[in-house]
């Protein structure tokens, strides 16, 4: 069942709260995304020595900065991830993440 859409903070110290939440997260992980594309730009210079080490040192970038959005979302959002459904087949390169 869905649930209502949210509603419009009506009083000026929420709406203040939340400008302050939404300055305060994209501070942090807009220079933090920055910083993990001038890092994967740099791990191309793996590729003609290691490909397999340019995919870590990429999916270790990627596990990195993903993560603090979860974290952000969690701690700041207080967003409860829950995650059912079938168990994901080894070595699978797509998962599809309805909302």
């Amino acid at each position: 069942m869905p649930l209502p859409p949210l509603k419009n903070p009506t009083d000026l110290k929420e709406r203040l709260g939340g400008l302050a939440k939404a300055v305060g997260v994209t501070s942090v992980l807009y220079p933090s995304l920055l910083w993990a594309n001038g890092y994967q730009m740099a791990t191309l210079a793996l590729i003609p020595f290691s490909p397999k080490t340019f995919r870590a040192a990429n999916r270790l970038g990627a596990d990195v900065w993903w993560g603090w959005c979860v974290k952000t979302a969690q701690y700041v959002h207080g967003v409860e991830i829950e995650v059912t459904g079938d168990v994901v087949p080894m070595r699978e390169n797509a998962i599809v993440i309805l909302n």
